[in-house]
C-alpha cells in the first residue's frame, strides 16, 4: 500500500473513531496505518489504546513492538512482543521482531533463537535469515555465513545479503 493510502486510512479511521471510540477493529486499523506510515509518536498512542480496546487481538502489541524497535526502545519492544507471542501471535514476523528487539539489547543468543523460530515458521523470510546470521556472528558461532547465504539466495537483489554471504 502506498503512503498516501495509509494517510487515507488514518483519516477514515480517525473520523469513524470520533463516533465509535471503543470499536476494536477501528482502533487496530488506526494503529496499523500509523505504524506503517512511520508516524511513531501517534502510532504508540493508538496502539496502546487498541491493545486495551481489542485486548484479545495480539496485532496492536505486535505493532507497538515495531514502534518501540523503530524508536530505539528495545526493552519495551521485547516486553510487548513476548506478550503478543504468548497470546497467540506465533508467526514468523512476531518472532523476527522479537529477535530484532533482543539483538538491539545485545542478547545475541536469545535473538538467534527468535530468528530461528521465525525461519522455522517461514523459511522464505530472507531478512530473518540475514539477522540470524548477524546474531550467530555476535554469539561467536561459525555458521553465520550459511544463514547469510540463505538470505542472499532468497533475495538476491538485497546487496547486503549478497555481500554478507561473500564474507
Amino acid at each position: 500500500m502506498a503512503l498516501a493510502d495509509y494517510a487515507a486510512v488514518v483519516v477514515l479511521a480517525s473520523d469513524a473513531l470520533a463516533r465509535h471510540p471503543n470499536h476494536p477493529g477501528l482502533n487496530v486499523a488506526l494503529c496499523a496505518a500509523r505504524t506503517r506510515d512511520a508516524e511513531y509518536a501517534a502510532a504508540e498512542t493508538d496502539c496502546v489504546r487498541a491493545a486495551t480496546v481489542a485486548s484479545t487481538n495480539p496485532e496492536p502489541r505486535l505493532l507497538l513492538g515495531v514502534v518501540y524497535i523503530q524508536t530505539g526502545r528495545a526493552v519495551e519492544a521485547e516486553t510487548v512482543l513476548r506478550t503478543a507471542i504468548d497470546s497467540g501471535a506465533d508467526d514468523a514476523h512476531a518472532w523476527y521482531n522479537l529477535g530484532s528487539a533482543l539483538l538491539g539489547q545485545g542478547k545475541a543468543v536469545e535473538a538467534a533463537d527468535a530468528f530461528e523460530a521465525a525461519v522455522l515458521r517461514d523459511p522464505t523470510l530472507a531478512v530473518a535469515w540475514f539477522q540470524l546470521g548477524n546474531a550467530r556472528t555476535d554469539t561467536g558461532a561459525d555458521d553465520a555465513r550459511d544463514a547469510w547465504c540463505r538470505a542472499a539466495q532468497l533475495d538476491p537483489d538485497q546487496r547486503r545479503f549478497v555481500t554478507a554471504c561473500g564474507r
